[in-house]
């Protein structure tokens, strides 16, 4: 099908059942954004379960076929329709470090291939809130500086060259002052007492030292 074609890394492992469920709820949420007034998948699942291959022709027959089991991906091959229009034939092969770019987009032209592609951030979003969240703290808080203020934090392990956190700054400084007053006037009070002490001592000692004579 199709003369335009291309490789694209979703981020979605592909080492089990539920990995490969994702695939396919994923891309079914992805072709849903374009709108289509009939949309259609024809599905495909090409998997191993130990030493035997199995071929579901649905993706309902797939899921009641490999619950349960350590699944191993062969293919996953998707048509998407609209009517009886053949839109995207979109394939899944495994996941690897050394070619992560495992799903392959191919369809009529490039501007059909631009608007699915132009869906994709939106689709990453929709599906992947808590991960799109998780990303942007990680991106936050590994850097070579991280300032935090007015903040509480427990059981924290962050790594950074010159990392700063200032806890409640405006509190803490008016903490310190409160502080320094108090001591100052503690230090005042200490010695008028000692002094007074004092002035009562010499006074008894002249008293009695005079009755002495």
């Amino acid at each position: 099908m199709g003369n335009c074609s291309i490789n694209i890394d979703l981020g979605i492992p592909t080492d089990s059942r539920e990995n490969l469920i994702q695939y396919y709820k994923f891309i079914d949420a992805w072709t849903d954004i374009l709108g289509l007034q009939s949309k259609k998948i024809k599905a495909e699942f090409h998997y191993s379960i130990g030493t035997i291959t199995y071929s579901s022709d649905t993706f309902e027959e797939f899921k009641a076929k490999s619950i349960g089991q350590q699944v191993n991906l062969v293919k996953i091959r998707l048509y998407i329709y609209d009517g009886d229009d053949d839109l995207y034939y979109i394939s899944v092969s495994g996941r690897y470090n050394f070619s992560p770019e495992n799903v392959y987009i191919s369809c009529e032209s490039q501007s059909v291939l631009s608007k699915l592609l132009d869906c994709l951030d939106a689709a990453k979003e929709q599906y992947f809130p808590q991960a799109a969240s998780q990303k942007a703290i990680e991106q936050h808080i590994h850097g070579d500086q991280i300032n935090i203020t007015d903040s509480q934090i427990t059981n924290s392990n962050m790594g950074g060259k010159s990392n700063t956190i200032n806890v409640n700054d405006d509190k803490k400084e008016k903490t310190t002052q409160r502080t320094i007053v108090e001591t100052i006037i503690a230090n005042i009070t200490s010695n008028a007492i000692w002094w007074i002490l004092g002035v009562i001592a010499v006074a008894v000692s002249a008293y009695w030292g005079i009755g002495g004579e």
